[in-house]
């Protein structure tokens, strides 16, 4: 009898989706000037309130293990940031302008580094009673205090972590629940879903994109205490409403693989190597010289969105995934070895000489 667990590939698929959205937004935001309002500023707005925290909630919900998830963090989520850090560094030092600081992790990072947040204290956090609950409030909280903002990722790992928690807490029973919308009811609330964000854009007082990013104080978004408090509560179920469509739409993909499972499987080297393609889009344009969008126009997402397609394919495929094994895994087994024999030798000589001197201060 087999009694190996079978994969679920519709939470593959929902990962491949999201993913080759994160790509699709940022190339939305290269294409220059960035007009809000436009059908291009539409749709990074709507992949802005739910594709990261989809990505939150699917690592809590594989996160059962908090042991092991302390034990891997460091090296599978905390170095490949050191990395980028490094590299944007470098390439700095090379004469790009790329922004870069010490205590803000670089472009995308941010979601690896709370991440190991998560994993790395899990095993002590998940002692706190109502946990959930108190992270909320805290989040709720957080926005009062001016000086806890995007360094270290500290006002983003506080407010995305409710949806890793759900995640965490969330059975295979609830996902069934989840599931169980019919599909004029998945229509109907991804449609109520798309016009009110829609009217909130069109409407808001305030800079909707920062805000929604949930990334500074409520003084940071330059907005009230109030409007932080109601747009975090809104924010919070829009990103649940959004999950809900996303799992009903790939339920039926639960035994079969294809190419959003196979994308959502290869999932890194598409989120790491697509920042240099932002780059180039940042410098040259959508069309790179050749073709001229109007910015944010209907055929310049359409362009956008056929350039994050084909790059998100093709970043997962083996190559790109054996890069990035060389670049973020085979790099820390490198340094671990040199420094189990460079280091730690060195290290004991040293501390025979110390060991040494000690005594003979003892015998004087």
């Amino acid at each position: 009898m087999d009694l190996q667990k079978k994969r679920d590939y519709s939470f593959d698929a929902v990962r491949g989706f999201c993913m080759f959205l994160i790509p699709l937004q940022h190339f939305l935001a290269a294409d220059k000037p960035f007009v809000y309002g436009s059908v291009g500023g539409y749709l990074y707005l709507v992949i802005d309130l739910f594709v990261m925290q989809v990505f939150f909630f699917l690592s809590g919900y594989f996160s059962k293990n908090a042991a092991r998830g302390r034990q891997i963090a460091a090296g599978s989520l905390l170095w490949p940031v050191i990395v980028m850090w490094l590299a944007c560094g470098l390439v700095r030092v090379a004469g790009f302008a790329i922004p870069i600081r010490l205590y803000r992790p670089p472009y995308a990072m941010w979601f690896l580094l709370c991440l190991f947040y998560y994993r790395m204290f899990q095993t002590a956090y998940l002692k706190i009673p109502h946990l959930a609950g108190v992270v909320f409030v805290l989040g709720l909280l957080i926005g009062l205090v001016p000086f806890i903002g995007r360094d270290f990722a500290l006002a983003r790992a506080i407010n995305w972590m409710p949806y890793f928690l759900l995640g965490y807490y969330c059975q295979p029973a609830h996902i069934s629940r989840l599931r169980s919308l019919k599909g004029w009811q998945t229509a109907g609330l991804l449609a109520v879903l798309l016009g009110g964000i829609w009217l909130f854009l069109r409407y808001a007082a305030f800079d909707a994109y920062k805000a929604v990013q949930m990334a500074d104080s409520y003084a940071g978004m330059h907005v009230t205490v109030w409007q932080g408090i109601a747009l975090h509560i809104v924010v919070f179920f829009t990103g649940i409403a959004f999950l809900v469509v996303l799992l009903n739409l790939f339920k039926g993909r639960q035994d079969r693989p294809g190419l959003w499972s196979w994308i959502g499987q290869h999932t890194m080297p598409v989120y790491i190597f697509h920042l240099p393609v932002k780059y180039l889009l940042y410098r040259f344009g959508i069309g790179f010289g050749v073709l001229q969008f109007s910015a944010g126009s209907l055929p310049a997402c359409m362009c956008v969105a056929a350039l994050a397609f084909v790059v998100t394919v093709v970043l997962a495929t083996p190559p790109f995934n054996w890069l990035y094994d060389l670049l973020f895994v085979r790099s820390l087994a490198a340094l671990k070895w040199c420094a189990g024999h460079m280091l730690v030798p060195a290290g004991a000589v040293v501390q025979k000489v110390f060991d040494r001197g000690l005594k003979l201060l003892r015998l004087t």
